[in-house]
């Protein structure tokens, strides 16, 4: 009886260890930095109300995995003028960790108005308003990076935001 139950327990070791080895479910992948991506932000064709009228788009550009543990924060601002920073959509709470493989790319919907309502817009693209990402949970030191809009062929785009707030959706893998 005593062998069985050391088989047992051998076997059972094994079989744990083996599940270690081959990661069994556990997420090791420390929080990506500015060093691990490339943003881009991308101008679609939504309105901001009911499509987004942006994507922010994370690239692992690094060799090992790393994961987006909430919301990055994008901040809008002209000078030292007006400016904006984006807020999680209403009613979303945190969104889910999000691996990234190296060169796998996670998308935050924008949702913003883009265009001018009654010849107003809080920061109006003529002004070249400058767009600075920060990834969720940044390490000490890591104070971001600035990125561009540019449209659906790469081409800069001035950013253009007539409401005075941005709301980000949760990541999505790409």
């Amino acid at each position: 009886m005593a062998r069985r139950t050391v088989a047992v327990v051998v076997l059972g070791l094994a079989l744990l260890t083996g599940a270690v080895a081959c990661d069994g479910g556990r997420d090791d992948a420390a929080n990506c930095g500015t060093a691990d991506l490339r943003w881009k932000a991308t101008r679609t064709s939504g309105n901001g109300r009911d499509a987004p009228a942006a994507v922010l788009s994370a690239t692992n550009k690094g060799a090992r995995r790393c994961a987006l543990d909430g919301y990055p924060e994008l901040d809008a601002h002209v000078g030292k003028a007006q400016g904006t920073t984006a807020k999680p959509e209403p009613g979303k709470g945190d969104p889910d960790r999000v691996v990234l493989e190296p060169g796998r790319t996670a998308d935050f919907a924008l949702f913003y108005d883009p265009y001018p309502s009654k010849g107003y817009c809080f920061m109006d693209g003529f002004l070249d308003p400058s767009l600075y990402v920060i990834p969720p949970r940044p390490a000490r030191g890591d104070y971001g990076t600035s990125t561009e809009l540019t449209d659906a062929k790469g081409r800069q785009l001035p950013a253009q935001i007539c409401g005075d707030d941005v709301r980000i959706g949760p990541a999505r893998l790409r």
